[in-house]
């Protein structure tokens, strides 16, 4: 049998999928790969699913970059709010 080349959809899904910090179920529902396989071409991608989950994957940096943005944005909102409830300040 030898070393499975990377190059079907059901691989390409799977390294993308694991990146995107998708469970090994959710790759299983997606691909059809059995988790063994799924771990097997994860191992030969070099990914591992806690990087994703530990923010050490550059995908994962990016989200966490993304959402501390997002929550910085909703603060301001939220604080411009309560600025106008409250009226000019003296």
């Amino acid at each position: 049998m030898g070393i499975t080349p990377l190059t079907t959809i059901s691989d390409v899904q799977c390294i993308l999928l694991a990146r995107l910090g998708q469970s090994v179920k959710s790759i299983e529902r997606t691909t059809g790969l059995s988790a063994g396989r799924i771990q097997y071409r994860l191992k030969l991608s070099g990914i591992k699913l806690s990087d994703y989950r530990d923010g050490k994957s550059p995908i994962a940096e990016r989200m966490v970059k993304m959402a501390m943005a997002e929550g910085q944005e909703q603060l301001n909102a939220l604080k411009d709010a309560i600025r106008k409830q409250l009226g000019p300040t003296q």
